[in-house]
């Protein structure tokens, strides 16, 4: 055996320095060596750590862990203390009084649960606050209720038969199916819902139902109310407008993805309109000519890319000023629901809508999709045409040669106006990854 001198003059091991033992004595010393070793590693992760943080952590963690040989493996030392006595197999006393049902099960609202449902410009990770269903289903119900008896119903839509009369004779319609809800608070006056449902008559068909009411704050129970004026037009036509130049890639991928919408839904209502500042790699009036689009229009501007004067002149192709805008970019990708959704969320004279969509990071895919939400633009836009007349359209004379903050300017006269901005986190609804380098060249 190698003997070390110690500082002291006596002879012992150094702990600091790799010794040899005899064969018989490995055995014993293996332990200690395993455990001076783990304290070494652990030390190099521990060093910013002092000794009181750590015992404070200690003495928070409170709780007999189990293990598989109901062994107390509940540790109070600090590390670099050193315990070499036995393991002893004990009972575990269990506290009696944990509630454990509570410490594994977390629902998603618990992380919400002191969120409001304003939109903050500062975040960019977190979506829409879900509602509870304590919340919406009186809600639901009521409205239910009302349905019925404006139509000659006396059943109540919990099903209960009245006066002995079979369920078909009494109830006209039945709720199926709470298929979607949007809440916007007034902490003054009461809350207005936007109910998606889907109800059956009494012939049993199923019909879907997607109205706005109102639900006075004073009220002891929901009451809800028909708001003045704020019904939607689900048969309005919708204009995608969409300046372009020199991106042949994305062209060819924006006509695609609305041939997608028009195969999914079959509507008709919807019109493709693109302005073309001269782009010299592609041909975008004979790639619309060839396409499934049931209605597109085509217009080519010349000089550089201005996005302000390539919108105005898109608006000012529409003939119908109670058709919908929709102020648009070219690297989008929309959801199926893309058009009713604008549909919903736009009412004339009274209502806009600025959906937040989600930019994809680099590589990532609708299928595949990871990004943040851009809480802070406001350049997808929906508005009625004569709502938009009455503010003054896109303000080309500040914005001729340059754009980025058009968007804001046309939210503030928006707001300024009367209008009501409606805003919502979108699913599906995607801005793709892409290089600036080359973009709008002059």
């Amino acid at each position: 055996m190698l003997d070390v001198k110690s500082t002291s003059g006596e002879e012992g091991p150094d702990p600091d320095q790799i010794y040899t033992t005899p064969l018989q004595d490995f055995g014993e010393k293996l332990e200690d060596y395993a455990q001076k070793y783990r304290r070494k590693l652990l030390s190099v992760h521990m060093q910013e750590a002092s000794r009181e943080e750590f015992n404070a952590i200690k003495r928070d963690n409170t709780r007999p862990l189990t293990r598989l040989h109901k062994r107390d493996m509940h540790n109070r030392r600090p590390l670099g203390e050193t315990d070499n006595a036995p393991l002893q197999h004990k009972d575990i006393n269990f506290d009696t009084g944990a509630t454990w049902r509570q410490t594994v099960q977390i629902s998603p609202l618990d992380i919400q649960s002191q969120r409001t449902d304003a939109i903050d410009l500062r975040c960019n990770c977190t979506g829409n606050l879900l509602l509870p269903s304590s919340d919406v289903m009186p809600v639901v119900m009521a409205f239910m209720e009302k349905l019925n008896e404006k139509h000659n119903g006396y059943l109540s839509s919990y099903g209960i038969i009245l006066l002995f009369y079979p369920l078909y004779a009494l109830w006209q319609f039945a709720l199926l199916k709470v298929v979607n809800v949007v809440k916007r608070v007034d902490k003054a006056n009461g809350s207005r819902y936007l109910l998606e449902l889907v109800v059956t008559n009494a012939n049993g068909e199923q019909l879907r139902l997607s109205h706005y009411v109102y639900v006075p704050l004073k009220k002891p129970e929901a009451v809800p109310c028909n708001p003045v004026g704020l019904r939607w037009n689900p048969e309005a036509t919708v204009h995608f407008i969409v300046p372009v130049k020199n991106q042949a890639r994305w062209v060819h991928m924006l006509i695609a993805d609305m041939e997608r919408l028009y195969k999914e839904t079959g509507d008709t209502n919807f019109n493709l309109i693109i302005t073309d500042y001269n782009s010299s790699d592609m041909d975008v009036k004979k790639a619309l000519e060839k396409s499934s689009l049931p209605r597109y229009d085509y217009v080519k501007l010349s000089g550089n890319f201005e996005r302000s004067a390539g919108l105005q002149t898109g608006i000012d192709l529409i003939k119908d000023d109670h058709s919908i805008v929709f102020l648009c970019d070219l690297h989008i990708y929309f959801p199926t629901s893309m058009i009713d959704t604008i549909r919903k969320h736009c009412v004339e004279g009274y209502m806009t809508f600025a959906p937040i969509v989600m930019r994809l990071n680099c590589g990532a895919t609708p299928w595949d999709a990871n990004g943040y939400w851009e809480v802070n633009g406001f350049g997808l836009l929906g508005i009625y045409k004569s709502d938009l007349i009455a503010v003054g359209g896109m303000n080309t004379r500040e914005y001729k040669d340059r754009w980025g903050g058009e968007d804001w300017e046309l939210l503030d006269r928006i707001l300024k106006s009367g209008l009501e901005v409606d805003r919502i986190y979108l699913r599906n609804f995607y801005h793709h990854f892409h290089s600036k380098r080359g973009m709008w060249t002059q």
